[in-house]
């Protein structure tokens, strides 16, 4: 009985810990229009083993497992001068134009459970808009949250402006 009232002392004073590291439930959001019809802009989105033909922040997206564009497939992306992390594609849409897919394993940014999604739509005659969503809840959340979703929502508009750079 001692052992089980320590253990659950123990379990009581970590729960704010545990709260605290897990933080609340963030989200980072991008868009753009592109003057490029959305078939166009999706070929060069839907290849999941291209966001560094687009994304100037990326250096190398390499298939580690599964099969290019196939549900379960995991890309190891190389941020341009820097570290490399994986993800797995959740589902990829060619009716609804959209690509998603989360981080698995150690991420570069300390974030937990993060999973993003790519879509594109058909806007103005000739024209697109794209999309691009994530969230993610924060490692030791707190002050600094901010800064984080800052980060994301800046990646997320420099690969966007590329992308219509390029598209157009």
């Amino acid at each position: 009985m001692l052992k089980f009232r320590r253990l659950l002392l123990a379990a009581l004073l970590l729960a704010p810990l545990m709260a605290r590291a897990e933080g609340p439930l963030l989200n980072v959001f991008g868009t753009v229009e592109i003057n490029a019809p959305a078939d166009k802009v999706w070929k060069m989105i839907r290849d999941f083993n291209g966001l560094n033909t687009w994304h100037p922040a990326f250096s190398a997206d390499v298939i580690k497992s599964g099969t290019n564009n196939m549900v379960g497939a995991v890309r190891t992306l190389t941020l341009a001068g820097g570290p490399s992390f994986d993800e797995e594609l959740l589902s990829l849409n060619d009716a609804s134009r959209t690509v998603k897919y989360k981080i698995v394993g150690e991420a570069p940014l300390p974030v937990n459970g993060y999973v993003s999604w790519i879509s594109v739509y058909p806007y103005k005659a000739g024209t697109s808009t794209v999309a691009w969503s994530g969230r993610f809840r924060a490692i030791n959340s707190g002050p600094e949250d901010g800064k984080l979703v800052d980060t994301l929502n800046g990646l997320y508009k420099v690969g966007l402006d590329n992308l219509k750079k390029l598209a157009e």
